[in-house]
């Protein structure tokens, strides 16, 4: 843009929808239509404007960069660690002769072991799951520079955030429980040679661990339940549990108004964030629902508070960024259908376990139909109706007449209307960076 005076990226405004769709259907390099795109214009409020100043080329370039960080971010073994905690106190007892911890009753001893292989790890999910992995997906996602709207960069973190789930919390959890638990002291992890030389082996495997890392899962899932939700309730602003250490003289200092408004200040909602953890949430609750029903019981207890939690902070404490126009509604749906998926697929493999094959042979095929067919209905029912607007309706809409000031920039635009700190930010004042690398 520097070097042609000009952006890669323009915005075109008509004065009819229909003149819109018809130009939204132009193909004028057929052969490379690389070079020339056309996609509806996201509303003046949710304008990336950062990836506007990237071509195809840097684009494409940055997506091929960026994609080993966030196979790093995806697949670093943090659940797999702590899940191995919550289940390695029967192997230490067995290797460490420490009666006192191992064998006694005594409530000092008891809550120590409580601690060690329930509350730990899970804490440790917690901090890493709050304070690191939304700003390593958010400097992703940005990074990127291929969402043109916040809306898309926010679905593009819940779509990352969604794929640490599976790969990194749910799988890694699994096998990370049942590497220090598996029956006869035999760990998951020596067994990679039957993944690979004996591939009819998998299901069998992933049968076995699936049952003994369903502690770990328990304890996750009662802990966000029992003191995750009561806390949000309490907390519903960073400046709360800070007024509460002034009650002590922890800060007994003058605080600056600009500090003071950033801490009490009005937020948006973190959906790609939340959605990230409901679906979390949704995977254990389903994956589980045959082999561990207590995980299912509370994460219905844990869905029936945070709709309480969401419904009042969405009408008294947080403002919407930008209007998705439903979109996020796809992401979550289809997310859903993946997670029924994983469940059928693991309920059948601790099926084959207990020989019953017949039963999960039936699982598995009428599942995967259903759920594919189920899969193909929403997409051509509503999914593809939402990509374009109809020509008739377009037809129909009157003329409109759009300022040619409303696609500029805010710090553009004359006495910087419209500009305040966080006006070209995802999530507003949760201390995120306003660019990427």
């Amino acid at each position: 843009a520097l070097k042609y005076a000009m952006t890669p990226s323009w915005f075109v405004l008509f004065r009819s929808q229909k003149a819109a769709a018809i130009a939204s259907s132009c193909n004028i390099l057929p052969l490379n239509q690389d070079l020339f795109q056309v996609h509806p214009a996201p509303g003046p409020e949710e304008v990336n404007w950062q990836s506007l100043w990237f071509n195809h080329t840097q684009r494409v370039w940055r997506g091929w960069l960026t994609a080993p960080f966030a196979m790093i971010v995806v697949l670093l073994p943090v659940s797999l660690v702590t899940s191995a905690i919550s289940a390695l106190n029967s192997q230490f007892c067995a290797a460490v002769k420490w009666d006192w911890y191992c064998a006694s009753n005594s409530g000092a001893a008891v809550v120590l072991r409580g601690l060690l292989t329930g509350f730990v790890p899970s804490l440790l999910i917690f901090l890493w799951q709050g304070l690191c992995l939304p700003r390593l997906v958010y400097m992703v996602a940005q990074s990127e520079g291929r969402h043109y709207s916040l809306s898309a960069v926010d679905r593009r973190m819940g779509e990352i955030y969604f794929y640490w789930d599976i790969f990194n919390f749910f799988i890694q959890g699994v096998l990370g429980s049942a590497a220090v638990s598996t029956a006869a002291g035999i760990a998951v992890f020596e067994q990679t040679s039957a993944f690979i030389n004996q591939p009819e082996q998998v299901p069998s495997l992933i049968g076995q661990a699936l049952p003994s890392s369903s502690k770990f899962f328990f304890t996750y899932l009662v802990l966000r339940t029992f003191l995750t939700v009561p806390l949000r309730f309490l907390i519903t602003q960073p400046g709360v549990w800070q007024r509460w250490l002034r009650l002590f003289d922890v800060f007994s200092h003058n605080v600056p108004p600009r500090v003071a408004f950033m801490r009490n200040a009005i937020r948006s909602p973190r959906y790609g964030v939340e959605f990230g953890q409901l679906l979390l949430i949704t995977l254990m609750c389903l994956a589980f629902c045959l082999i561990s029903p207590l995980i299912t019981l509370f994460g219905a207890a844990f869905f029936g508070g945070m709709w309480v939690f969401w419904r009042y902070q969405l009408i008294y404490n947080y403002q919407r960024k930008y209007e998705a126009g439903g979109l996020m509604w796809q992401f979550y749906v289809n997310r859903i259908l993946i997670c029924t998926a994983i469940m059928v697929a693991f309920t059948g493999c601790v099926m084959i376990v207990k020989k019953a094959f017949i039963q999960a042979s039936l699982l598995w095929v009428a599942g995967f139909i259903f759920i594919l067919a189920f899969e193909h209905r929403l997409n051509t029912r509503y999914m593809n109706a939402i990509k374009e607007m109809p020509l008739y309706l377009a037809q129909m809409a009157p003329r409109a007449r759009v300022p040619s000031t409303t696609y500029v920039p805010p710090p553009l635009q004359a006495n910087g209307l419209g500009w305040y700190p966080e006006f070209n930010k995802v999530w507003e004042w949760f201390g995120m960076p306003g660019y990427s690398y």
